[in-house]
């Protein structure tokens, strides 16, 4: 019996650390939207894609819903989260507040919008016939004022898709444009999933480099290599008017990325 007894504990700890981290989380909260919007999807006409992992210039995005009918292709991301919500439109992050614990979150309007300019470009759709909508599943209460796009519950969101709107695609194009979709994403997968996790990393640190202002005059650095010990640095473009440095983070970092 007590053999038996540290085993199954330290099993029940895995796995409630695994129903608790924010992937899992994500996880459920995309299957139970996806749920109601294959319903939606059946019933209206329309063509549902989860999962889309879309090539970009840096690498991949990934997009939690992509909704096609004859009123446009709506991009939605979605957000499995309780608490209380804070945030502006512009807002480059935005707060949740549980248990008087605050946690900053990347902006959702932020995010999509690098899935919707994905669509257009992969898709050669025109913009206006694309649509970003954001749904908050798990209970979030919004505590400031966010736009009508952003939605606190599945059936808020799955009511505005269903709303009267222009069409604006003919059912050829709605075919042409599934056809397209499906032609260009990646394949759904566990290792779709860990590339795009190596590559969203590599373009943190990338952009981490190249947005971080100078020490000394606040403008751009790029990367520079010492004569004297060949180690790599940043360096500010004013040079030489301006001699700022900053150390890049590691040196596995330059060497990882430049296997990319």
């Amino acid at each position: 019996m007590d053999a038996l007894f540290f085993p199954v504990v330290l099993l029940l700890l895995l796995l409630v650390a695994i129903v608790k981290s924010p992937r899992f989380k994500g996880f459920i909260g995309e299957v139970y939207v996806s749920k109601g919007l294959e319903k939606l999807a059946e019933e209206g006409g329309m063509h549902l894609f989860d999962d889309v992992t879309l090539p970009v210039k840096d690498g991949t995005t990934q997009i939690d819903h992509v909704l096609i009918s004859r009123s446009g292709v709506f991009v939605i991301e979605t957000k499995n989260m309780s608490g209380w919500i804070f945030g502006a439109e512009r807002q480059s992050h935005w707060t949740q507040v549980l248990y008087k614990k605050k946690t900053k979150f990347q902006n959702p309007l932020r995010q999509n919008y690098k899935h919707i300019k994905a669509i257009e470009d992969c898709l050669g759709v025109d913009g206006s016939k694309v649509h970003g909508v954001i749904v908050f599943v798990g209970g979030a209460v919004p505590k400031t004022e966010f736009p009508p796009s952003v939605h606190w519950r599945r059936n808020s969101m799955l009511n505005f898709l269903k709303s009267p709107r222009q069409v604006v695609l003919t059912e050829s194009e709605v075919e042409a444009l599934c056809q397209a979709l499906e032609g260009r994403r990646f394949e759904r997968g566990l290792r779709t999933t860990q590339q795009h996790i190596k590559n969203v990393r590599a373009a943190r640190i990338v952009s981490q480099a190249s947005t971080d202002g100078c020490p000394r005059c606040g403008s751009a650095m790029v990367e520079r290599r010492s004569k004297k010990t060949g180690d790599v640095f940043l360096g500010c473009t004013n040079f030489p008017k301006c001699r700022g440095t900053r150390k890049v983070e590691t040196p596995k970092v330059v060497a990882f990325l430049r296997q990319q």
